[in-house]
């Protein structure tokens, strides 16, 4: 008797002692950029594989946008009044600002997660970027903005659910702006994918001297003309 009470007790302690089983997450991004000129979007594919049942899982990218470029909080508004994209920038944005007295931009891109098939998901969204104005440079030519790496994170109210730190809110968040935790998760991405270039045209200051001989010609014929126009009424 004593003998399957200490075996008891040594079994019963030990299934309380043991942690739950780990989910193994595997993530693999596909990053795309397209479009030609000022205006371009930004193409994500996210497909997970877990040995969890998760559900209702949300992923937020956070991307690094380079002082190159940025996003038009208007348009972003209006994707999400839409519901075709949410998305919010950390701080101001200077749409007029050129690239030489700008800032980094930090966006964070909410999306969800739907089922592929069984512990598989896939995400998809697209961010519209544009590109800020050079300053000239001598020859004119083209500077390429690269778009480095971004992070990425997971929120699952099931199995899936540590906390590593980092709690994001609007758009990373849940219904009426409720704080989420959202995890770190580490992915796998081409080369070609990690780093997004943008060759942005650039004007030739060997030029600067016939542009302003130019301007002041024009302005001061354009005041002319409207200044007769007025004495004649």
């Amino acid at each position: 008797m004593r003998f399957w009470t200490v075996w008891f007790l040594a079994l019963f302690s030990e299934e309380c002692m043991s942690s739950p089983p780990e989910c193994s997450l595997q993530a693999y991004m596909n990053r795309k950029i397209d479009s030609l000129g000022f205006h371009r979007n930004i193409y994500y594919n996210i497909s997970l594989e877990t040995s969890c049942e998760i559900d209702q899982c949300k992923l937020c990218i956070q991307e690094m946008l380079p002082s190159g470029t940025f996003v038009n909080t208007d348009q972003l508004r209006d994707l999400s009044r839409t519901q075709k994209l949410l998305a919010s920038v950390d701080g101001n944005v200077d749409i007029e600002s050129p690239a030489s007295i700008s800032s980094q931009l930090i966006v964070r891109i909410l999306s969800n997660l739907n089922v592929l098939k069984e512990q598989q998901f896939i995400g998809t969204s697209i961010l519209p970027v544009h590109t800020r104005y050079q300053d000239p440079q001598a020859g004119g030519g083209f500077k390429t903005v690269n778009i480095h790496k971004p992070e990425l994170y997971i929120y699952c109210p099931g199995e899936y659910s540590q906390v590593k730190g980092e709690v994001f809110l609007t758009p990373c968040a849940g219904d009426n702006n409720t704080p989420l935790p959202f995890s770190k998760v580490a992915y796998s991405i081409s080369g070609d994918d990690a780093v997004l270039k943008i060759d942005v045209p650039v004007g030739n200051s060997d030029n600067l001297l016939l542009v302003q001989m130019v301007t002041v010609f024009v302005t001061i014929i354009g005041s002319v003309y409207i200044t007769g126009v007025i004495l004649k009424v």
